[in-house]
């Protein structure tokens, strides 16, 4: 006899893990996605709750925690969360920041669950709040307004001299370090300059839009690679724009 023919053609199967199995991926939760949507939204809550009292706190009065109140307490450099009168009492810095981190764990958990609006309208909140709260943990933004008040308006190289040769400058009890050259690069250097008459308040105002732009740009970019690349924009958002 010849070889027998099967009547029926026999179906390829993809193996465990193929690419639709991959592309998948995170959507195929081993958790109930109303689990992780509730995850999701409580870490962002945790996160938003933790920023805000964190930075109204700051503002509420000086600590450690806004290097540049050596240069006195002015309202512009408070900001206007001050009114909320939070204070940090104690070790509340410390766990603030511990509800912080357990909130942006939880985020990511359910970051591809959550509704695009909703973790783009919390990553733009918390930025927001960061920008109204004074400069936490760094006196860097006087050092930029130093160099480019250095150039502007005393007539003296930044990379040449320091801040400490202008010392009647408003910056000067602000900055951490009057006794270096500028570290940054001469582009930015020229933005200090051009912002430099605008007086130190304003420039520090300018520099926060400035950061929070910049970074909310970072944050749609880095969304926009993950997608191209096959990954979850949203969970990419919420990595670098919650961190």
């Amino acid at each position: 006899m010849g070889p027998l023919e099967a009547t029926t053609p026999i179906r390829s199967v993809p193996a465990a893990g193929g690419p639709q199995q991959r592309r998948a991926g995170g959507e195929r939760a081993l958790v109930p996605q109303g689990l992780l949507r509730a995850s999701g939204t409580l870490g962002l809550a945790a996160v938003l709750a933790s920023s805000l009292l964190l930075a109204a706190g700051a503002a509420s009065a000086p600590t450690q925690y806004v290097p540049a109140r050596t240069g006195g307490w002015p309202g512009w450099l408070a900001g206007p969360l001050s009114g909320l009168r939070v204070g940090l009492p104690g070790d509340r810095f410390q766990t603030l920041m511990l509800v912080m981190c357990g909130g942006y764990a939880l985020a990511l958990l359910g970051a591809r669950s959550l509704a695009p609006a909703l973790l783009a309208g919390a990553i733009v909140l918390a930025h927001v709040i960061y920008s109204l709260g004074p400069p936490l943990i760094s006196q860097d933004v006087f050092g930029y307004i130093a160099f480019g008040r250095l150039g502007a308006l005393h007539g003296l190289d930044p990379y040449t001299h320091f801040p400490s040769q202008a010392p009647t400058d408003p910056t000067f009890h602000f900055i951490g370090w009057p006794f270096q050259h500028s570290p940054y690069g001469p582009l930015f250097t020229l933005l200090s300059y051009a912002i430099a008459p605008l007086g130190v308040a304003a420039d520090v105002w300018v520099f926060k839009g400035i950061a929070a732009l910049s970074s909310l740009g970072a944050v749609a970019l880095i969304a926009r690679a993950a997608g191209a690349a096959g990954h979850s924009r949203r969970w990419a958002a919420a990595f670098v724009g919650l961190n």
